[in-house]
């Protein structure tokens, strides 16, 4: 049996292998993946496909002894059902028409929404039929905060603006994040009643916002998807640990955590039932074997490996060696089997 499935179901793990899968894991390191782009104009045709999001999603499978695939989407997917017109590139999200306080935001409907994604849930239908019950089917989603972010920011810099709506108009913030909230649940049901196992949510850009602020939106979000009766999520919110001090995320499925985080800095908070995911720093992996291996043990042994999701503190560069990230997986395999032989 997968022992992500059993780590779902039963909130431990007693096959005596950690599961392990890897942030980015269907993209750039993948040869395949390259020739597959080329055949597109810009990457947001690209997810616009569903036998793409299906392709790409499962291509790591070809490569990878991984235990769980991610969607392949982009973290700004949901724009689309919100009628927020978006282009892709590498400096990250432009928004064409972005929220403003001086302009009149209205996200559609319910059902509009939903109709403007069919071609993700479409693509999740594919993926599920094709994997079966083999591997974990991962969606995910930004944080409210995350997706303000995106947003209301300026072109491609900075989140200047943002932050300056936040301080100057605070009912206009309060407005566009309780709406947010709303078009996330929405968004996170129907990748579920798709075929998604469980969501993580990336709370990638927290962190820029005021402690407070980020706690206060981080716990009605939490607040609001248990009483949704969505409880099978990770978050992660890289930079930012000090959230999970917070008595909600005692009442979450999972956290992922940083590479700069480690898990004795916050379980002392937690309960015991939390999973944990993570956390190698993803530019060890473009390193030599020998450090990979040193620093994949170190890691290993830090955490509880019956709550334990081996993956990595953030999404993997593009310029790491697909043998490194195979020969880290097989490590991690490996120790488990006989962990006091040093692998």
């Amino acid at each position: 049996m997968n022992p992500f499935f059993e780590i779902i179901e039963k909130g431990t793990n007693s096959s005596g292998r950690r599961p392990v899968w890897l942030m980015r894991q269907a993209g750039r390191v993948l040869p395949d993946y390259i020739k597959i782009r080329e055949k597109f104009s810009s990457f947001s045709e690209m997810l616009r496909h569903p036998e793409v999001i299906c392709q790409v999603t499962l291509l790591p499978l070809k490569y990878l002894n991984v235990d769980a695939v991610i969607v392949f989407k982009d973290l700004y997917t949901i724009c689309e059902g919100l009628g927020i017109e978006y282009e892709l590139v590498d400096g990250g999200i432009i928004v064409k028409n972005s929220i403003s306080p001086y302009s009149k935001t209205n996200f559609p409907p319910d059902d509009i929404f939903v109709e403007k994604l069919s071609f993700l849930t479409s693509g999740i239908n594919l993926i599920k039929k094709e994997i079966k019950e083999k591997k974990v089917i991962i969606g995910f989603t930004p944080s409210p905060l995350t997706l303000y972010a995106g947003i209301t920011k300026s072109g491609t810099g900075g989140f200047e603006q943002s932050l300056y709506y936040y301080y100057n108009y605070p009912i206009f913030f309060k407005k566009i994040t309780n709406n947010l909230i709303d078009s996330i649940i929405s968004y996170m049901k129907i990748q579920l009643s798709s075929g998604c196992d469980l969501i993580q949510v990336f709370d990638s850009y927290g962190y820029i916002f005021p402690v407070e602020v980020s706690r206060n939106l981080t716990i009605e979000f939490l607040n609001r998807l248990k009483g949704n009766s969505i409880d099978r999520i990770i978050y992660f919110s890289p930079y930012n640990h000090a959230l999970y001090y917070e008595d909600v995320f005692n009442e979450i499925w999972g956290i992922s955590l940083d590479e700069k985080t480690q898990p004795d800095t916050i379980e002392n908070h937690l309960s015991e039932k939390i999973i944990l995911q993570g956390n190698l720093d993803p530019l060890i992996l473009t390193l030599d074997k020998k450090v990979i291996k040193e620093h994949t043990i170190k890691m290993l042994r830090r955490f509880p490996s019956k709550r334990h999701i081996v993956n990595t503190g953030g999404g993997l560069r593009p310029d790491t060696p697909l043998k490194n990230i195979q020969f880290f997986i097989d490590l991690c395999k490996e120790y488990d089997r006989a962990p006091d032989s040093g692998a």
